[in-house]
Order: C-alpha cells, then structure tokens, then sequence
C-alpha cells in the first residue's frame, strides 16, 4: 500500500486490493472463504484496505497543512476551491475527511493542527466509524449471531499502523 495515498484509485482498482487483501486474510487464519467479511477483520485486529488507504490520505493532509512551504498551502487552496478539477488530490482529500466528520482542508490549514494530535484525531475517527460498522454488519447476518467483537478485545481504540 506504500504511497498509494498520492494515487487517485478509481473504485474497481480499490475492490480488486480489497479482495485480496481479504482472501490473504482468511488464508492466514484458516478460514474458509465464505467467511463474512464483518468477522475476518475483527479477528485479525485487521482494516481493510480502503481505510489504510483513507487514513495515508489524512496523514498526507495533516502534513500539507502544517508545511511551511507558502507555494504548497497555496496550491493546496487554490485546488480545494476548484472542485471541478478531477486530476486533483483534494476533492478525495475532501471526500475523506468528509466521511469521518473531521475538518474541512481550508479549516485544517487555519488550525495547523500538530503532527501527533493530528494523527490520534484521525486514527480515533476513522476506527469508531468502521468499529461500529463491523458491529452492525455482525448484528445483520444470522451466521455471525454468536460473534461479539468486543469479547475479543476489539474496540475502537485499535492501533492503526
């Protein structure tokens, strides 16, 4: 996954890495590939690859708006206020910081928000937010009605690497 932050991955690119990534999962713990997705995850203290991706993508975005470099905040500006540019990083930067609630890149860049507060800020967002979607989809699925992830340990304050 190194450096695919700065790649603008169309989704059918993303579902191709998420397949395997996944089948690579239930190889390494035996599982049988019917498996549901909800429980390989949480079994492993595992996340998919779209959000390893999307929390790359938040780092990235911390680093850009705590640069010093004047060209590369301007730049970064001048692009988020030009959202019909589809070779642009940031309307994607926009539209993950959007799905974790976090704050817009305009906002960031007046916040300057520091390296480590950053990083915890956008580790807590992102793992509550697929936490309580792994929860979800486990209550949904009558194959997994014995599955608790919180008996395993898992919880929302996993370590994203």
């Amino acid at each position: 996954l190194y450096g695919l932050e700065v790649l603008l991955l169309n989704q059918k690119q993303i579902d191709e890495l998420s397949t395997y990534y996944l089948g690579l999962l239930k190889q390494i713990q035996g599982l049988p590939t019917t498996t549901a997705t909800s429980a390989v995850y949480p079994l492993m203290g595992a996340f998919p690859v779209e959000v390893l991706l999307d929390l790359r993508c938040l780092l990235l975005i911390g680093a850009i708006c705590r640069s010093r470099n004047k060209c590369l905040r301007e730049l970064a500006l001048r692009q988020v206020a030009m959202h019909t540019v589809r070779t642009s990083w940031f309307p994607k930067f926009e539209a993950v910081l959007t799905k974790y609630g976090l704050p817009s890149i305009s906002e960031l860049m007046e916040l300057e928000p520091s390296q480590e507060g950053w990083k915890s800020r956008c580790k807590k967002a992102v793992t509550v937010h697929w936490y309580d979607l792994y929860i979800k989809d486990a209550q949904e699925k009558y194959s997994l009605k014995y599955f608790h992830p919180p008996d395993l340990g898992v919880s929302p304050m996993l370590e994203l690497n």
